[in-house]
């Protein structure tokens, strides 16, 4: 693999690597990657998708090529300008009257981590719910002029200098539409988790409607009557005689009306909905709504009006001969924020609810106990085409692209993630496996007895899981990655299963039931011997646990897309239209790869023992279940009943201890 990345490099060509564990990967493209920096004096950017990710480059595979070639690799991290606190706005946070306990708790949880943070990035920081809005006001924005202490600056700096910018496939792509690129200066680049590129664009290209969302910022607006920004600065414009009455009158007439005409709108799409009334939650494509167009396009305008209200306030605040005090410069900044997310709100409104833009898919997501409040509105692209076309637009063919990943091929599709990346047909695709001995300690067993899920009740298959992981993770004392495919399985699986007392001296860790994020969660299994984690899709990939800390994953379902999930749902749409077999250009393809990468927790190095257990008996009864099986390394796959497959693993635990 150094080989192949070495010749890209000096070569300047287009390559795809797929490694899976056991080859040292990293390892594989740092070194040729700094040899080429040093000796070509030529930057080399690293893009990965996770932080995870980034976090293990710099704090142990840098650590270990330096020692290698005895010399100290100019390395930089390099993220977007919002993921950087702005220390000018955090303030004037505090020079200004907090209206909320979020405001309160948020601004104190930042003070105390300034004094510990070095990169500044607000992504160190966890908050929930009002916090991460309060956190938004305090990112670097690129109207915030350059401070005694940026630290966005700095990162910019130390990229400039440095050999080796490691970034994310976030700002990657954002860079492509960059007024000034901030990666024309590097002449290389290594994407790692290259697979999770295309998701990254669909994220980045994705359009939200979140009415709490909306009500929080335009609850901040107010008027001269509410204690508000609107009434501060109403009242420094009037005391300096920076703006005129009519004006500021006019601006609080458009934002009354605006306010007026965005609730009507939202219960007037509420209104419209069909609604199951039997169904809590409920997810409803905006094509099958017959929206109230008139008061959607009356909101948009009252919004454009009251914006172009605040812009003159703002023009005029600053026209004066008085120069700003520091309390006014501080509220006049508020209110250009405040500005710049109804830019951003305005233009959400068009895409959503007026344009039609054949090129996306758009859906409502509520929960009906509690409407408004709980909707939101998503628009995702159907493909991503453009943006990938767009990442190394007139560069290809004049800079090295290796593109790597754990996962870039599936079976009877070798080229099914090339071609979603953009990559031409005559790019080589190499594929390197870990020897045979390096999954001797893996084993695949088949649950062959469990019930068929489309043939019984909901609760039937449910309690059947539940009994086959009790079971299971009895054997292996725990240890246990428990893998859905359906939120609602794992909560009513969880339920089931604390409704006995076989598990009761084990840890169970739930995903959307036990609080934390998911690295919370992974930590606090990893803490308790005796633990069971309970995931859904993020937990297919990109968590790393390994030892004897991880002895079993068990597959519940293999992991097809629901067919009603509503990005997937457009695309096979698509294919249909196209006379293409959306089942197997898109459903099978994407199963596979979620498969492999759930085996790929499992197995982290050549010490690790564990077992694969997959309870759908579709990978035995189908004809495509040859090909989730085929994507694995060569292990020892064995169907059994459940109980001659405990009967197996009591065997084996005992052995291997």
């Amino acid at each position: 693999m150094m080989d192949i990345v070495w010749e890209a490099l000096h070569e300047r060509q287009e390559c795809v690597i797929e490694a899976s564990t056991g080859i040292g990967k990293s390892l594989a493209y740092l070194l040729p990657a700094i040899l080429y920096a040093k000796r070509t004096k030529q930057k080399v950017g690293i893009s990965t998708y996770t932080a995870y990710l980034q976090e293990q480059l710099l704090q142990e595979e840098l650590p270990k090529i330096e020692r290698v070639l005895r010399t100290n690799v100019h390395v930089a991290l390099l993220k977007g300008m919002q993921h950087y606190v702005d220390l000018d706005r955090v303030t004037q946070m505090l020079r200004t009257e907090l209206q909320s306990y979020d405001e309160t708790s948020t601004l104190l949880q930042v003070l105390v981590w300034l004094t510990k943070t070095e990169t500044g990035d607000l992504s160190e920081i966890t908050v929930t719910g009002g916090g991460q809005l309060v956190l938004d006001r305090l990112r670097k924005s690129p109207a915030a002029p350059v401070a005694s202490v940026d630290y966005y600056e700095r990162a910019l700096t130390r990229s400039r200098d440095a050999e080796v910018i490691i970034t994310n496939h976030a700002m990657l792509l954002a860079d492509a539409t960059r007024k000034t690129p901030i990666y024309e200066q590097v002449q290389a680049w290594i994407i790692d988790e290259g697979h999770q590129m295309v998701q990254t664009a669909v994220q980045q290209d994705e359009r939200l409607f979140h009415y709490t969302n909306w009500k929080y910022i335009l609850g901040q607006i107010g008027t001269s009557e509410e204690h508000q920004l609107f009434r501060k600065l109403y009242k420094h414009a009037l005391r300096a005689q920076r703006v005129p009455m009519q004006v500021l009158l006019q601006a609080e007439k458009r934002y009354v009306r605006m306010m007026r005409l965005f609730e009507e709108a939202v219960q007037a799409i509420v209104h419209a909905l069909s609604l199951v009334e039997d169904d809590v939650k409920q997810t409803v494509f905006l094509r099958d709504v017959e929206l109230p167009m008139h008061i959607i396009v009356e909101t948009r305008d009252a919004i454009v009006r009251w914006l172009e209200s605040a812009k003159e306030i703002s023009e005029l605040f600053v026209s004066g001969t008085k120069s700003l005090s520091l309390e006014e410069l501080y509220v006049l900044h508020d209110w250009q924020f405040i500005v710049r997310e109804m830019v951003i709100k305005v233009a959400e409104w068009e895409n959503l609810f007026i344009r039609q833009d054949v090129n996306y898919t758009t859906w409502l997501e509520l929960d009906v106990r509690s409407l408004p409040g709980s909707l939101h509105v998503l628009q995702k692209p159907i493909d991503v085409e453009q943006s990938m076309r767009a990442l190394f637009r007139n560069r290809r063919g004049n800079m090295s692209i290796i593109w790597t990943s754990g996962t870039m091929t599936v079976p009877h599709n070798e080229r099914y993630i090339a071609n979603q990346l953009g990559v031409a047909a005559n790019v080589p695709i190499h594929s390197f496996t870990a020897p045979a001995s390096y999954y001797s300690g893996a084993k695949m067993m088949i649950v062959s007895d469990m019930p068929d899920v489309q043939e019984v009740p909901h609760m039937q298959y449910v309690a059947a899981v539940a009994e086959a992981v009790m079971q299971t993770v009895v054997q292996t004392e725990g240890r246990s990655f428990v893998l859905f495919t359906s939120q609602q399985m794992l909560k009513d699986t969880v339920q089931f299963i604390q409704e006995r007392d076989i598990l009761n001296d084990y840890m169970l860790f739930a995903q959307g039931v036990t609080s934390g994020s998911r690295m919370r969660l992974l930590k606090a299994f990893q803490k308790f011997p005796r633990s069971i984690l309970f995931g859904t899709n993020s937990f297919w990939e990109g968590v790393d646990v390994p030892g004897d800390a991880l002895s079993a994953v068990i597959v519940v379902r293999l992991p097809f897309s629901s067919p009603e999930e509503p990005i997937f749902k457009a695309r096979a749409e698509k294919l249909t239209r196209q006379r293409q077999n959306a089942f197997t250009e898109l459903a099978l393809p994407e199963a596979i790869l979620r498969f492999k990468q759930g085996f790929g927790r499992l197995i982290r190095s050549s010490q690790d023992r564990g077992v694969f257990i997959v309870l759908d008996r579709r990978i035995d009864t189908k004809s495509y279940g040859r090909e989730f099986i085929a994507s694995l390394p060569p292990i020892d796959v064995k169907k059994l009943a459940l109980h001659h497959m405990v009967l197996a693993l009591e065997h084996w635990y005992n052995n291997e201890r």
